[in-house]
């Protein structure tokens, strides 16, 4: 059985309990990351929360747990930014979607996952924010933009990475790292202070 751990990662009111035995560790790929890979000989039990329940009783997914791989995190963004564009253009038409709204604040920092024009449409998306998502949003763009050391995502950090690669035939130096992240760091910023901007307008 191979179990990756990130996977586990993004499930809410969920516990998992794992019995390990012989564990290797394997370094590779995921979410556009490096993660460690457990290869497990184990039994797997997951408890679930009511939410998790429901969905396994209306059969989204053979035991109700989502498995994010790489393809289906890029097209979850890739259909909130439909859904973005649609609120845009077509109103009329476009219906409140929680999950959506979901992606979209928690990539919403990452320029490799909604590039500049869609963020000038998300800026106003943003505008009609309320309750609980209202406040998260604000504190968080508060901390990215006042918090210099706060360390960047390491997805964001991989993604940048892999733009400089395809770029360019030679292995990036330390100095150039540097800047590259240190230019990340500065868009993360940029962006936090648009949408403190806007939220506070």
């Amino acid at each position: 059985m191979i179990i990756l751990v990130s996977e586990f990662a993004i499930l809410s009111k969920t516990e998992i309990i794992l019995e390990l035995r012989n564990c290797n560790h394997v370094s590779c790929l995921l979410n556009h990351h490096v993660v460690t890979t457990l290869i497990l000989s184990a039994r797997l039990t997951v408890k679930m929360g009511k939410r998790a329940k429901k969905r396994k009783s209306s059969g989204n997914g053979s035991d109700g747990a989502p498995t994010p791989t790489k393809e289906a995190q890029s097209t979850r963004v890739w259909r909130s930014l439909q859904y973005l564009q649609q609120w845009k253009e077509d109103r009329a038409s476009w219906k409140f979607k929680k999950a959506r709204q979901v992606v979209l604040l928690a990539n919403m920092y990452n320029p490799y996952a909604i590039n500049a024009e869609d963020f000038e449409v998300l800026l106003e998306y943003l505008g009609n924010l309320q309750g609980h998502s209202l406040h998260v949003t604000l504190t968080e763009a508060r901390s990215w933009f006042e918090d210099e050391e706060k360390p960047l995502m390491e997805e964001w950090t991989t993604s940048a990475l892999r733009e400089y690669a395809k770029h360019n035939d030679e292995p990036i130096s330390d100095e150039d790292k540097g800047k590259l992240l240190s230019l990340l760091r500065q868009v993360v910023q940029c962006r936090a202070q648009q949408i403190l901007f806007q939220l506070s307008a």
